[in-house]
């Protein structure tokens, strides 16, 4: 009987403990009450109907867990030759940006995201002979190639990972379309620059699966607080230098006109500040929040006006750094030629190359060409290697190409000395080996996860909970223990 009594014991501690742990903490705000959202709509009149890249710089100078800043909403424009592939295509809709969130498989609290709404068209079914409205869905190609469903506010694909952003620094982000020569379908990619170390670093691209594509729509952008539980605290966006490179003319476009407003997306759970402005000085445009209930609410309310139009100043152009090439090597393996490269440092970022391979005459033999950003090696078949150079051409995002001239073993270009034979090399120390680089035919790869808003803060609290129950259960196991010893003994 004893017995018994005690492990009812145990059992109701561990089970009171357990519920306390499990049940999440209750927020200081009021349930499902969140922060206001910000809104940036640019004046899109005086730009092009499609473009091929968006440029905009932004910053957070404040930065509250659970927020999401939309730096370009947007659509991919149907081209005649998209309209007659996909009869009557539409929906569709696409946004890009940074978060403040942990989740999704990523490893920090700080992501990049982009994300496509699905089309939809007209196709037969071989089965029933029907028409039916048919799914289209972009791909990812990079860095996971493996299609990342969302659901909420649609349906459709998307990509969000690591990019390890900081608040109060300035960073550029670049969408760029492009059509793939392998493919004949349009490509979006993703890019973000950290200004203070001139750095660039690819986030990812999707296949789009549209052919002769491109960006279209207001591009307009959002502060969203996300999550109820953090909404408190400020957060705050500094935009500048919005572009857009107008895909008929091929010029850029200055976006200097934007209209700023706040609102409750919808929904009547909003409060705390909602604040705008233009700062003159520097140029930037600005909104701020905090989701704290205010005893003057209805008073701050009717202090800010629902929306105003702001003129800003900024160059007629953007500027986008240097495209440059650090290294070029070339390979003999068998009878192929594999030539690979690096990029400079602080390069513009890679979007198209082409290897051609010269003979001594100055005639192009073979050419291999791809719109890849990932690829930093190519190999070119079934060559004469001893008899050839190698000629590099590397386009960037903007346009801009870098062209490299290298001598494949055995032979060199006019003007250069000769490389060392194989018997001087012989007793030079073996140099290190070459650092692995992306290939057509080996693809990177990195984890991926879902897109729910609760993901991350959850995960991080289950090892907790884990912990906790555990200890709690051998403490009061222990007691059980001891209170049967001295049972016994008396």
């Amino acid at each position: 009987m004893f017995m018994k009594n005690v492990f009812r014991r145990i059992l109701s501690v561990l089970l009171v403990a357990m519920m306390l742990l499990c049940v999440p903490p209750m927020s200081s705000s009021a349930a499902g009450e969140m922060a206001y959202n910000m809104y940036t709509s640019p004046d899109m009149s005086k730009t092009g109907k499609v473009h091929t890249t968006y440029m905009i710089d932004f910053r957070a100078p404040q930065s509250v867990y659970g927020t999401y800043w939309a730096l370009a909403n947007f659509g991919m424009d149907f081209s005649k030759e998209t309209m007659k592939a996909f009869k009557g295509i539409k929906l569709g809709g696409c946004y890009a940006g940074l978060q403040h969130f942990q989740g999704h498989g990523c490893l920090t609290e700080r992501l990049g995201i982009l994300s496509f709404w699905h089309w939809e068209y007209q196709a037969k079914n071989e089965t029933t002979g029907k028409t039916e409205w048919v799914e289209l869905n972009a791909s990812q190609m990079w860095p996971d190639r493996v299609d990342d469903p969302f659901g909420g506010e649609g349906t459709g694909m998307q990509s969000i990972h690591d990019y390890a952003w900081q608040p109060n620094q300035w960073y550029t982000m670049v969408l760029h379309s492009w059509e793939d020569v392998e493919n004949d379908s349009t490509f979006v990619g993703l890019w973000f620059l950290d200004q203070e170390s001139g750095k660039w670093e690819l986030n990812t691209y999707y296949d789009t699966h549209l052919i002769n594509s491109g960006m279209t729509g207001d591009m307009g952008l959002f502060m969203e607080n996300f999550m109820s539980s953090r909404r408190e605290g400020v957060r705050e966006y500094n935009v500048k230098n919005m572009y857009v490179l107008d895909k008929a003319t091929n010029k850029w476009d200055s976006i200097n006109k934007v209209t700023l407003s706040y609102g409750n997306g919808g929904s009547d759970n909003k409060v705390g500040t909602h604040e705008y402005g233009y700062n003159e000085e520097e140029g930037y445009i600005w909104g701020i929040t905090d989701g704290t209930m205010r005893e003057d609410q209805a008073e701050h309310d009717s202090a800010w006006p629902e929306k105003k139009t702001y003129t800003i100043k900024q160059p007629a152009a953007p500027t986008f750094g240097t495209l440059s090439t650090a290294e070029v090597k070339t390979e003999k393996k068998g009878g192929d030629v594999v030539v690979s490269w690096t990029a400079g440092e602080t390069s513009t970022p890679q979007i198209g190359v082409k290897v051609e391979i010269i003979n001594e005459d100055g005639k192009v033999v073979a050419t291999k060409e791809m719109t890849r950003p990932e690829v930093t090696s190519m190999t070119l078949a079934d060559l004469d290697v001893a008899e050839y150079n190698c000629r590099l051409t590397v386009t960037d995002i903007f346009g801009q190409t870098a062209v490299t001239e290298k001598a494949t073993d055995g032979y060199t270009l006019k003007g250069e000395e000769p490389e060392p034979s194989e018997d001087d090399k012989s007793e030079a120390e073996p140099s290190a080996p070459a650092e692995p680089s992306a290939s057509v035919d080996a693809p990177t790869t990195s984890d991926k996860g879902g897109n729910d808003d609760q993901d991350g803060e959850n995960k991080s609290i289950v090892p907790v909970i884990v912990a906790v129950v555990c200890v709690v259960a051998v403490a009061v196991i222990a007691v059980g223990v001891v209170l049967i010893v001295k049972k016994k003994k008396k």
